[in-house]
Order: C-alpha cells, then sequence, then structure tokens
C-alpha cells in the first residue's frame, strides 16, 4: 500500500522536475515506508529538495505567502533558514532546502527516499520532545527483538 498523501508526492515530484538536481521524501511518510509509523499517523509531508533553480525557489515563496501552513511552529524555522512551509490541499508542506547532492537514497515507486539513519539524525538535531521520544520508543523495540 502507497502512503497517506502519496498522489501529493508524485504530483510535487513532477511539478519540480528540471527545476531540482533531487527530490527526497523524508519524515513521517518515509518513516511509513520503512514500516515504523502508521498510515494513519502521518501527519505532514516532509520533502528535501537539492539544488533547486532560483525560479522554484521564488514560487515556493510566494506560495508559502498565499498558503501558510497551520500551526506553524516558529521554533522550526528559525531553527532551519532553508525551510518553506505551505498548506496544499489540507496538507502541511515543509520543503528543506539543501546543495549538496545525497549519494545514498532508496528508491520507492521512482520517487528517491531518506534513509533511516539521515531521518533519525534530522530529528536528533531539531530535539523536538515528539523527537525525542520517537528515537527512545524506536530504540526500546530494536533491543526487545
Amino acid at each position: 500500500m502507497k502512503p497517506k498523501n502519496w498522489d501529493l508526492v508524485k504530483k510535487l515530484q513532477g511539478n519540480f522536475d528540471g527545476n531540482v538536481k533531487q527530490f527526497i521524501v523524508t519524515g513521517g511518510v518515509a518513516l511509513n515506508l520503512y514500516g515504523l509509523v502508521e498510515y494513519n499517523d502521518i501527519g505532514d509531508l516532509d520533502i528535501i529538495i537539492i539544488g533547486p533553480t532560483d525560479f522554484l525557489i521564488e514560487q515556493l515563496k510566494n506560495i508559502e505567502k498565499l498558503s501558510p501552513v497551520k500551526n506553524r511552529n516558529e521554533y522550526l524555522a528559525e531553527l532551519n533558514k532553508d525551510l518553506i512551509r505551505f498548506e496544499l490541499k489540507g496538507v502541511n508542506v515543509d520543503i528543506f532546502i539543501e546543495h549538496e547532492l545525497k549519494p545514498e537514497l532508496l528508491w520507492f515507486d521512482y520517487v528517491q527516499i531518506n534513509p533511516l539513519k539521515h531521518i533519525l539524525a534530522a530529528k536528533k538535531k531539531q530535539n523536538r520532545k515528539k523527537d525525542v521520544q520517537f528515537i527512545c520508543d524506536l530504540t526500546k523495540a530494536i533491543l526487545s527483538i
């Protein structure tokens, strides 16, 4: 079964084609693909874009102004200046802008997926309560095998 919001992932990937070097799914959707998050527990859509064109960045910033996310976390925005957040079809979308290519990625349905170790490193860096709890729960689950 495809993860929640997968149609939106494919639509964004198609719209960004030719304007980014890499389009990578991360966060809850990726964790769902790894079997670590339930379908209904996916809250938003997290995308990493590598090497976007200036035109795409400008367009995304315009969308961010026209359709801001609900319940915007200012701490997260301050933590990562290269973050564009907007709401699309009722889904909060977080676009993380990076510039270095990521060589070690997985694939699902022709879409690049962020490796688990990179997702966990990002959660650790953000240091939000829910992320720390997720890492602790995952560690306990692995140790109990």
